[in-house]
């Protein structure tokens, strides 16, 4: 019984990262549809209109944290400037970009 309990946990353990990881991609592939480099910036107002409200329950309940850990972690800066509300790509966020273009971790 003791299996059981550590492989389900185990497998809700996996499904979240799965979601993470899919919610971190959707986030970087806007900085890829527009070839981003490293300062580059993506206007909140494109993520607003075209991500979040095509999020599933699931995922817009854990949106906020994984957009928070990949600004904590350095992949990008939220800033407002002159424009409104953007996230600026940083080196490391730019490095990422470009391993999960080529599927590299």
């Amino acid at each position: 019984m003791e299996n059981i309990v550590i492989t389900i946990h185990n497998c809700e353990k996996y499904n979240k990262m799965i979601l993470e990881r899919k919610i971190a991609e959707q986030i970087f592939e806007y900085f890829r549809e527009t070839n981003c480099k490293d300062g580059d910036i993506v206007q909140m107002n494109q993520i607003n209109i075209d991500l979040i409200p095509n999020l599933e329950p699931k995922e817009e309940d854990v949106f906020d944290t994984i957009f928070d850990g990949l600004i904590s972690t350095e992949y990008f800066t939220y800033e407002e400037i002159n424009i409104g509300k953007v996230i600026r790509l940083t080196r490391k966020g730019y490095n990422n970009k470009r391993a999960l273009l080529s599927g590299l971790d």
